[in-house]
C-alpha cells in the first residue's frame, strides 16, 4: 500500500501537480522526481544543441548562396553595414574582413538552426501530448 502511494505521488508531481511533502519519505520521493526532471531538461537541451550545431553548416550554406545577399555584398551596403564590427575587432585587410564576415554569418546560420529546432521540437511536444489525449 505504501509503494502504491509513493508512485501515484510522484506521478502526480509529473503532472504538474505539486504537493507539499508532508513527512520525510515523502520529501526523498519528491527529490527523486525532481532530480528526474532536472536530467531530462538537460538531456533534452544537450540533443537540441547537437541538433542546432549539425544544422548550422547546412543553413550557412544556404544563406550563402542566398542570391539577395550576394547582391546585398556587391552593391557594398554590406561592407557599410559590417564597418562598425569591422572597427570593433581592428581589422585590417580583406582576410580580417572576410574572417569577421564568416563568422558572423556562422553565428547567424546557428541562430536560425536553434529556432528551426525550438519550432520542431515544440510541434513534436504538441502533437506527442495530442495524441496521448484522444
Amino acid at each position: 500500500m505504501e509503494r502504491n502511494s509513493r508512485i501515484s505521488k510522484r506521478i502526480g508531481f509529473m503532472k504538474g501537480q505539486i504537493t507539499v511533502p508532508d513527512d520525510f519519505d515523502t520529501m526523498e520521493v519528491w527529490l527523486d522526481v525532481a532530480r528526474m526532471r532536472r536530467h531530462s531538461y538537460v538531456k533534452k537541451m544537450l540533443v537540441h544543441l547537437a541538433a542546432a550545431l549539425v544544422l548550422t553548416l547546412p543553413i550557412y550554406t544556404c544563406l550563402g548562396n542566398f542570391g539577395p545577399i550576394d547582391q546585398w555584398f556587391a552593391s557594398g551596403a554590406a561592407w557599410i553595414a559590417f564597418d562598425p564590427l569591422f572597427r570593433l575587432c581592428q581589422s585590417v585587410g580583406v582576410t580580417d574582413y572576410a574572417s569577421i564576415v564568416i563568422n558572423a554569418m556562422l553565428v547567424i546560420s546557428f541562430a536560425i538552426a536553434g529556432m528551426v529546432v525550438g519550432f520542431v521540437s515544440a510541434l513534436f511536444r504538441k502533437f506527442r501530448t495530442k495524441g496521448t489525449s484522444t
